[in-house]
């Protein structure tokens, strides 16, 4: 009996965790994140798997990467140490695997392995990083198999189906397993209570508890890590109670508005100035955003089509003012035109985007908009016909009498000049009441010319 409960005391209990610890090159063109090691926690004399997941994330081609582990106590390498790519595209990714094994006198804590990367782009520079591995020495009884989500990626204020797969790594089974989640901020569980049950594991054999969780409207984007305990019973009753840490992803995709804040009257053959407006309407950030205003066919941008706006955060908004010369249209020409917006941005995860937006902008003839010119000086438009009726009149008159056109049109004018200024002087207060007389004898004096 004795045999077989220190049998299962020195048990190791197995799971598989995501690690999610990150770890960028000097010129930020790459980013290493140690996506998972298995099993999590690593035991004495184990051989575990590591998994580094390599992105580009920078504009330029990454060539000749190699990637390789050191050997440092109390890691060996199981087998080959190196992977190699000849080029890696931005915003591409690779994930490499290396086996390594635990020093079989390897005490509990948590130890560095150290790895090395290599690359054309910074000068053939060899720099080394490392990722922590946790050590426990402890019974090994049961793991968490795997952790997944439905969808993968946790949508900010939308559920999502949450399936941890349990393990019996023992060699006789164990009774009254019971699995906690507990949930922190801003997952919050749906339906249902953060604990399950599982009556008995049999040797190799392995059980699925699922929950349904949601997260807050507002949960930022990036990794969380949510604590989960086991308690089980060996054969014997002896009791273990073992916790775990899962990780989980919260991405929202990013998601943004634009609008013509403010602009001149956008009219063909003219130029104006254009106000744009870029809002971010989804919980995430948009992150080093640059905005360029490319030019086509039906416009051509006068200032400088390139602006750097930088963050965004969530329900933040940022303006660019540009000056537009809007082309000439002589046949089959539009009421609306597109300006043609390229945006450049990073999300939360440092994964590069770009995308080309059209802007929708009313644009008018010339003759609609001096309709529209006309109508906001309505009286000014009035007064120019009155004072060229009464040109026109005094030109006749004289043309009649003297048969001259030249000298007739200077008199016009004359007359149209002397008219005007004095009607502008019965415009002061003393001369009011005489209006009507002094109207009489200027036209007197008019007509006498």
């Amino acid at each position: 009996m004795k045999k077989v409960i220190l049998l299962f005391l020195i048990l190791l209990l197995v799971s598989v965790v995501d690690a999610r610890e990150t770890k960028n090159s000097p010129d930020n063109l790459l980013r290493f994140d140690l996506v998972s090691y298995t099993p999590s926690p690593v035991q004495p004399n184990d051989v575990f798997d590591v998994n580094i997941k390599v992105k580009n994330i920078g504009t330029d081609v990454v060539t000749n990467l190699k990637v390789s582990i050191s050997e440092k106590f109390p890691f060996t390498l199981d087998k080959q140490n190196e992977a190699s790519f000849l080029s890696l595209q931005p915003n591409k990714e690779e994930t490499v695997k290396f086996s390594i094994k635990a020093n079989n006198n390897v005490e509990s804590g948590e130890y560095q392995l150290a790895f090395n990367y290599v690359y054309d782009n910074y000068n053939q520079v060899t720099i080394s990083e490392t990722f922590n591995i946790n050590v426990e020495n402890i019974g090994k009884t049961v793991s968490v198999y795997s952790v997944k989500t439905v969808p993968e990626r946790i949508l900010p204020g939308q559920p999502a189906k949450l399936s941890i797969d349990i393990k019996n790594s023992e060699k006789s089974t164990l009774n009254d397993i019971k699995v906690n989640l507990n949930l922190t901020d801003p997952f919050n569980l749906l339906f249902t209570t953060n604990e399950r049950r599982i009556a008995s594991l049999a040797p190799g054999e392995s059980s699925k508890v699922e929950y349904d969780i949601i997260t807050t409207a507002d949960a930022s984007s990036k990794p969380y890590s949510l604590p989960l305990e086991i308690e089980y019973f060996d054969a014997e009753g002896t009791k273990f109670l073992k916790s775990n840490k899962i990780g989980l992803i919260v991405d929202a995709e990013t998601e943004y508005e634009l609008n013509i804040e403010d602009s001149d009257l956008a009219v063909y053959g003219k130029k104006g100035k254009v106000t744009i407006s870029l809002s971010n309407t989804a919980p995430s950030n948009i992150k080093f955003l640059t905005v360029k205003l490319l030019e086509n066919k039906n416009y051509k941008v006068i200032s400088n089509p390139k602006k750097y706006l930088g963050n965004l955060e969530p329900d933040d908004f940022e303006t660019v003012e540009y000056e537009i010369y809007f082309k000439n249209c002589f046949f089959n020409c539009k009421g609306e035109i597109d300006l043609l917006m390229n945006l450049e941005f990073k999300d939360d995860f440092n994964n590069r985007f770009e995308k080309q937006e059209n802007i929708p902008i009313k644009i008018y003839s010339r003759t609609q908009a001096s309709k529209f010119s006309n109508g906001e000086n309505g009286s000014f438009g009035f007064l120019t016909y009155i004072i060229l009726i009464i040109f026109i009149y005094f030109t006749i008159k004289y043309y009649r009498r003297e048969k001259n056109i030249v000298q007739s049109l200077k008199q016009a004018l004359k007359s149209t000049v002397l008219t005007i200024l004095k009607a502008i002087s019965l415009l002061r207060w003393r001369n009011l009441k005489k209006i009507p007389e002094k109207i009489g004898k200027l036209w007197s004096e008019a007509n006498d010319k």
